[in-house]
């Protein structure tokens, strides 16, 4: 009999020692991932992000973006798009300016917190030279979707 208890205390223990090892998360607390912006030369902005995995199954209509000229001001950041997929060209920009963006997304009854902030500088005068793939390139020229820009 006493051995029993003994085995029923070290099963209890064990499992509420595993249950708080892996808390739940919930899905609908989680932002876009790896969002990126790059600049595509002339006066646009191209953004792109990917959706948790843990949201696969959730019910999400559409990717909210958001633009500043002030970094980490989250006050400051304007909506300036809501669209149904993952990516965005920002277009009409000044060039010499950097813009901020974050992502979100939303559903019917909620919008997610924002992406990680990124920026993307719009140089003056760059010139597409080349149609090849994205890579950036050790002196400030940047490959994006298949143009070579430089300054």
């Amino acid at each position: 009999m006493g051995l029993l208890i003994v085995l029923i205390l070290i099963v209890s223990v064990a499992a509420v020692i595993f249950s708080e090892q892996k808390p739940r998360v919930n899905p609908l607390d989680l932002p876009p991932v790896n969002f990126n912006a790059a600049p595509m030369g002339n006066d646009t902005i191209y953004l792109n992000w990917f959706m948790p995995q843990e949201l696969i199954s959730q019910p999400i209509i559409g990717w909210k973006v958001y633009r500043s000229t002030n970094s980490g001001a989250e006050l400051s950041f304007q909506p300036i798009a809501v669209v149904e997929w993952t990516d965005y060209k920002d277009s009409n920009l000044t060039m010499g300016v950097t813009y901020y963006y974050v992502v979100t997304w939303y559903n019917q009854t909620c919008e997610s917190p924002p992406s990680n902030e990124d920026s993307a500088h719009q140089p003056m005068n760059w010139y597409p030279v080349a149609d090849y793939m994205m890579a950036i390139i050790s002196d400030g020229d940047v490959w994006h979707h298949g143009r070579l820009f430089f300054r």
